[in-house]
């Protein structure tokens, strides 16, 4: 089901870690979400043990990053459940361990985070190892957006319009930088924050 026409939006419903790892939500969040029209579901793929410090030590973050930690079964498990209502299923990775668990897990899409969209070594590892890869470019000017444009396997890349701010105000939208893509890239996406 995944890409096989672009001539339509294709909506992703972000779930990320919201549903603290108890996955019985995440399948109610995921049916909610084709339920809606959603095309695909994404999740985030990290590990709270590999987390540089920082106030979330202190701050009870580091217990809910703990909590909602997705590991290879658990992932799989999800995958499995999407699989069966026919909802694409995909995630972010943060490290390249995480990339290796989505590969191992058959993913064929991947998305990279704003803020490991300067992380070269993650990027060209993505464009070799997935079908597709999205860059959320949010944090990057245009410039750095300008280097993009440089990586093999272009084709394979998808930038991911996001102005990193939470909620994010009309006014802030910058479609600019959209504009900028369109015209640099040939399939673009808009990742917004509501």
């Amino acid at each position: 089901m995944i890409f096989k026409k672009l001539d339509k939006i294709y909506l992703v419903a972000e779930i990320g870690w919201n549903f603290l790892g108890n996955i019985s939500l995440a399948k109610k969040m995921i049916f909610s979400a084709k339920k809606n029209g959603a095309d695909a579901v994404k999740f985030q793929i990290w590990d709270p043990k590999y987390l540089k410090k920082g106030t979330w030590d202190n701050d009870g973050r580091k217990k809910i990053y703990e909590k909602a930690f997705l590991d290879l079964k658990k992932y799989k498990d999800i995958k499995k459940y999407c699989k069966k209502i026919k909802i694409d299923c995909f995630a972010s990775a943060f490290t390249l361990r995480g990339v290796k668990l989505l590969k191992e897990s058959g993913d064929k899409i991947i998305k990279i985070p704003s803020h490991e969209a300067y992380n070269t070594k993650l990027i060209n590892f993505s464009l070799k190892k997935f079908s597709l890869v999205f860059i959320s470019v949010g944090a990057l000017n245009f410039q750095e957006l300008k280097k993009i444009t440089k990586y093999r396997n272009i084709k394979r890349l998808i930038p991911l319009h996001c102005v990193s701010s939470y909620p994010l105000s009309q006014e802030n939208c910058n479609f600019l930088k959209f504009d900028y893509l369109k015209e640099n890239f040939k399939k673009v996406g808009y990742s917004g924050h509501f």
